[in-house]
């Protein structure tokens, strides 16, 4: 396997594992100054990270350098909080935990056009087991290049309509 796959299996972490195994999100576990602790198998196998070692890479150097901007103010807003409170509600739940949603971050392939992510970051620096920051993110490239697709036709459509003089009735048969 990949290495980023033997870099999380090996961590001894079963249960990031588990929890990632099956699961079509991208997901990691980041150090509280973005670097990565931990990644699922979605998330190399994604970014093509091949034997490429992902443990301890700063995550900006994964993102893509119009959307750097971006992440770094998201980082900022967790380095600026305090850590939260440790697990001390009903159930052990604890408090509610610092949550950051980013919206269409292009992250980098080595050889392909970047992935487009929605994600969402939530601050786990008091979790035990994970004390970091936990990334989970989808794939949205494919929705992007629809959006595009659709947007670039219906302007082809409009051009036609627009230009013309005459007009387009459109009537129903009579039953």
């Amino acid at each position: 396997p990949p290495l980023a796959v033997r870099l999380y299996a090996a961590s001894g972490n079963a249960s990031f594992e588990a929890l990632t195994e099956r699961s079509t999100d991208l997901a990691a576990v980041l150090a509280a100054d973005g670097r990565v602790r931990q990644v699922s198998r979605n998330l190399g196998e994604r970014i093509g990270a091949g034997d490429r070692p992902l443990a301890d890479l700063p995550f900006t150097e994964l993102v893509h350098a119009g959307d750097r901007a971006r992440w770094l103010a998201c980082l900022a807003e967790f380095a600026d909080a305090r850590v939260p409170d440790a697990p001390d509600g009903p159930n052990g739940k604890g408090g509610a935990k610092r949550s950051v949603h980013l919206d269409r971050l292009r992250r980098l392939r080595p050889g392909a056009d970047p992935l487009h992510v929605d994600m969402r970051i939530t601050d786990h620096r008091a979790t035990p087991g994970l004390q970091g920051l936990v990334m989970n993110a989808r794939d949205v490239t494919d929705r992007i290049a629809i959006e595009r697709a659709l947007a670039r036709n219906e302007s082809k459509f409009a051009s036609v309509f627009h230009a013309r003089a005459d007009g387009i009735v459109i009537a129903r048969a009579p039953a």
